[in-house]
């Protein structure tokens, strides 16, 4: 008998697929009885289908785990423990699950394949990191300018004896909203 090439399951409409998803990772139910209840809901699947489907599941969610790992490693080698690095940490998961979910248990990723993945994440750290300190550059730069033209009208204000702002004041909310004094 010749094989299928396309799973039974793959083929099911994507609110019976969402429900299988959530009978497999609930963890109470025996393979025939998923089965069953999804041919309750009129899909047509077999229970080695099923078993199939979440044995395969259960490999890409091994796979997933370890890539995980492998991003929290690579989290930990850029070290610097922003939100940028999180967030790419993050996405490299994502991604490494989703082509996994389109590739399948049964194909090969080779090392090669993680490499240039790798690489590709840490040139966008690396330009991340640029774009991070060239705007932390500008916001100091900006910060310095205002400081100056505070300071230049500060001491306008003093030499023509006008009252208003009390230098005090003024150092206290340059702190406060530049972090300058």
């Amino acid at each position: 008998m010749a094989r299928r090439s396309r799973s039974s399951i793959k083929a099911l409409p994507a609110d019976i697929r969402d429900e299988l998803d959530r009978l497999l990772r609930d963890g109470r139910h025996t393979i025939r009885q998923i089965a069953d209840h999804l041919r309750d809901l009129g899909a047509e699947v077999s229970k080695s289908a099923v078993g199939r489907y979440a044995k395969e599941v259960e490999e890409i969610a091994s796979e997933v785990r370890m890539a995980r790992q492998m991003a929290q490693a690579l989290g930990r080698e850029l070290g610097d423990g922003s939100d940028a690095t999180r967030v790419i940490v993050e996405s490299l998961h994502a991604l490494i699950l989703r082509v996994r979910m389109q590739i399948g248990a049964g194909a090969d990723v080779t090392s090669k394949d993680v490499a240039n993945l790798s690489r590709s994440v840490l040139d966008l750290q690396r330009a991340l990191t640029f774009s991070a300190e060239t705007e932390l550059k500008v916001r100091k730069e900006l910060a310095r300018e205002l400081k100056e033209k505070m300071d230049a009208e500060m001491d306008r204000a003093d030499a023509r004896g006008e009252g208003g702002l009390s230098r005090e004041r003024y150092q206290e909310l340059m702190r406060e909203f530049l972090g300058v004094a």
